[in-house]
Order: C-alpha cells, then sequence, then structure tokens
C-alpha cells in the first residue's frame, strides 16, 4: 500500500504554468477557455502589495492603521529556448506578446519562380505578383531548386515589385524554377498589445492548488546565447490582479499538453552570427539582448487597487557582444559610432529555425582587458539598437517549420 501523507506540501517538479491570451485586459476569457502548457525553468510571478502607514500621532506609541493602497502583478519567467510554430503553444505565442506584434501569416508559396544571379534574386516568370506578401528585411526559406545554392534561408534586401525580390545571405545561381517553394513567417516590435492569463498549478498534494494572474504584459524579454551552454531567457511580467488560490482551474481542466520542440544550444544549433551581413572575422564568444517595452501601470481614483491599465513604453533593445580579439574591424565600428545590422541562425534537430535580427545597432561601449597570465584577450562590446528606417523595425523574428 503506497504512502499518500508523506508530503509537507506542493512540490516543484509536479507543479506547471499555463496561460492563455485575454480577449479583454484582466479577464479570463469566456468558455472556459482551453489553456496552453508553458516550458518553463522558473517563476517569481507574485501579487506585490503596497501599504502605507497611518501617521496619527498616539501618546502611547501605538500605529493605528495600515492602508491598503494599491497592487500589481510582478515576477519573471525563465525558459530554454525551443522552436514550436506560432499558434502551437510555444514560446512563440509569448514573443508576440513581448515585441508587442503579431506574427504574419506564413507565405506558403508553391510556384514555378525563377532565380537570377546577375542581381541576386528571385522573380516571377509570369509577372503575376507572386511575392506580394514578401516585405523587405524580411528572412524566407526556399526550397525545389536543382542547384542547392539556390535553395535556404535569405534575408530580402530590396523588393523592387511584387514579382521581384532581391536576398543576402548566399550567391544564387541563375536557374529557372520547376516545382519550387517559398515560406517564412515574420514579427517585428510594434503597437499591438497581447494580454495573458498565466495560472499556476500546485501539485503533489491531496488537493491540487491552482493560481491565476490577469491582465499579464510583458515589461521585458532576454535571450542570452552562451558558448557551451542551452540557449536561455526570461519574460517579466507586469499584471493587474490576482484570483484567491482554488481548487479548480480557470480553464475548461483540459489544457493543451506542452509544445514538443528539442531546447537548442550553441554548440550544434547557431547556424550563424552575422554583423553588417558577413561573419565577422573574430570567432564570437557569448551574444545576448535584452528588449525592454517601459511598461507602467496606470492607477486612478476610486479603480480599488489594482491598475486602472497599463501604459507602453518605447521598445529598447540593448545587449552584448563578445569575441576573441584578433583584429580592429569592430573596434573601428566602434568608435566611429556606425550603425550595423546584427542578426544569428538557431536550428533545431528537426529542422526548424528561427532568426533573430537587430536591423540597425549602433556599438555602444567597448573593453579588452588584460585579465592576467595565460587568458584569452577577448574583446567584448555593449550594443543598443534602434529604428530601422527601411523597415521600421527594432528587432525582428522569423520562424521557419522544419
Amino acid at each position: 500500500m503506497a504512502v499518500t501523507d508523506f508530503r509537507a506540501g506542493a512540490d516543484s517538479s509536479q507543479a506547471q504554468l499555463f496561460f492563455v491570451k485575454e480577449a479583454n485586459w484582466g479577464q479570463v476569457p469566456a468558455g472556459p477557455p482551453k489553456l496552453d502548457t508553458a516550458r518553463i525553468t522558473s517563476e517569481s510571478l507574485t501579487l506585490n502589495k503596497m501599504t502605507q502607514r497611518s501617521n496619527e500621532i498616539s501618546a502611547g506609541r501605538k500605529i493605528r492603521n495600515r492602508i491598503l493602497t494599491a497592487f500589481e502583478v510582478g515576477g519573471d519567467i525563465g525558459f530554454e529556448l525551443s522552436l514550436d510554430a506560432p499558434g502551437g503553444g510555444g514560446l512563440a505565442d509569448l514573443f508576440d506578446g513581448a515585441l508587442f506584434g503579431s506574427w504574419s501569416a506564413p507565405l506558403a508559396i508553391a510556384a514555378n519562380f525563377d532565380a537570377a544571379n546577375a542581381d541576386n534574386s528571385f522573380n516571377d516568370p509570369l509577372a503575376g505578383g507572386l511575392f506580394a506578401n514578401v516585405a523587405a528585411g524580411q528572412w524566407i526559406k526556399t526550397g525545389g531548386f536543382t542547384n542547392g545554392a539556390n535553395n535556404g534561408i535569405f534575408q530580402v534586401t530590396s523588393k523592387p515589385s511584387g514579382n521581384k525580390v532581391v536576398v543576402g545571405g548566399g550567391t544564387l545561381t541563375t536557374e529557372t524554377g520547376s516545382g519550387t517553394t517559398m515560406d517564412g513567417t515574420m514579427l517585428r516590435d510594434g503597437t499591438t498589445a497581447h494580454s495573458y492569463v498565466f495560472e499556476l498549478l500546485f501539485g503533489g498534494i491531496a488537493t491540487p492548488q491552482y493560481l491565476a494572474f490577469l491582465g499579464n504584459m510583458f515589461g521585458r524579454l532576454a535571450m542570452s546565447f552562451e558558448t557551451d551552454a542551452i540557449v536561455t531567457g526570461s519574460l517579466s511580467v507586469l499584471g493587474k490582479d490576482m484570483n484567491d488560490p482554488s481548487a479548480g482551474s480557470v480553464g475548461d481542466g483540459s489544457p493543451n499538453p506542452a509544445a514538443a520542440g528539442e531546447v537548442v544550444n550553441t554548440v550544434t544549433d547557431v547556424g550563424f552570427i552575422r554583423e553588417a551581413g558577413a561573419t565577422p572575422s573574430a570567432f564570437i564568444r557569448a551574444l545576448d539582448f535584452t528588449l525592454d517595452n517601459g511598461l507602467r501601470l496606470q492607477r486612478a481614483i476610486g479603480n480599488g487597487p489594482g491598475a486602472a491599465g497599463i501604459g507602453l513604453g518605447d521598445a529598447d533593445v540593448t545587449g552584448r557582444l563578445a569575441a576573441y580579439f584578433i583584429d580592429g574591424a569592430l573596434i573601428a565600428k566602434y568608435k566611429a559610432h556606425t550603425p550595423t545590422q546584427i542578426d544569428w541562425r538557431v536550428t533545431d534537430a528537426a529542422g526548424n529555425a528561427l532568426v533573430i535580427t537587430l536591423p540597425r545597432a549602433r556599438l555602444s561601449s567597448f573593453g579588452a582587458p588584460i585579465g592576467g597570465p595565460n587568458q584569452d584577450v577577448e574583446q567584448s562590446f555593449d550594443f543598443e539598437a534602434e529604428v530601422d528606417p527601411a523597415t521600421n523595425a527594432t528587432i525582428q523574428f522569423d520562424y521557419f517549420a522544419a
């Protein structure tokens, strides 16, 4: 007979985080909704309560009251990067909330088109506007050409018309299309707000408990690409309210299982890191970035202790690039304050891929310290992104299914 009363409380190994997008800020969608299961490494969601003590003077040295004045939801959600498709209940469905944007519809082009070496372009021979939905700056994935150089992932450097896209990231060979495909879906920072219900399940106890947080938006997204490591990240939450613990879920009780994409690493899964459209001469040691949305809670008299709304600030992208010191190319660009593009691609074992692009960034600080004997000399740069006038993007994600 199994022992059932040995635990003092819930176990983290039997906890789970669920989420669903809200239709109305701070409200659980009607239904009840079907929740998605989040893949996390940690979480610190909580209801922060603000109080003020009464300043009434008492001859007996007594504090008469401590008054509740406000509360807010806050905390971080840690994750390891996996490349699950947008709409599949994985990280991609949180990234659009972090970027305040929406994933574009997959291109799903399946028609004959040509490749031209002369201007490194793909062309619609029927002039039917085959590439009407392709955007300048977007990354695309092509397939079906006989010449392998024409199959792969390329960035659209310009789009003269709906019948022609000029690309970078590889040199094309002139070829007429036969059974060719073009695909890709893109997410850029913008002003489209998404808010979420997050629900925690505390298991391993006689009556599992659910705790729901409402009206959550992402103040920050951070990711870290370090040598010999899993790619990790975090999402910082700012929200409106928290429900009381309950023995029942705010969802329909049958959440979708967690997305199944493999966690990626920097050893085998980072295909390239490019600066100004080319691989740097120095080997890259680390690349980190943070997107800070500058969120702020908006409060109002008579609205209760919860927020009346959330204000959206600028999309401020900063980061760090570290490389072995081999030449002065990056230092010269830093000194001249020259804008540059930084982009890198991650591909999992199944062949799903994500390209992260900072279309226009400037190196903002530099160091190459000699820390002592028997050490590698590393050049480290902080960078700051700004809006790219050609694409109106500060940061861009492009996803490709295997």
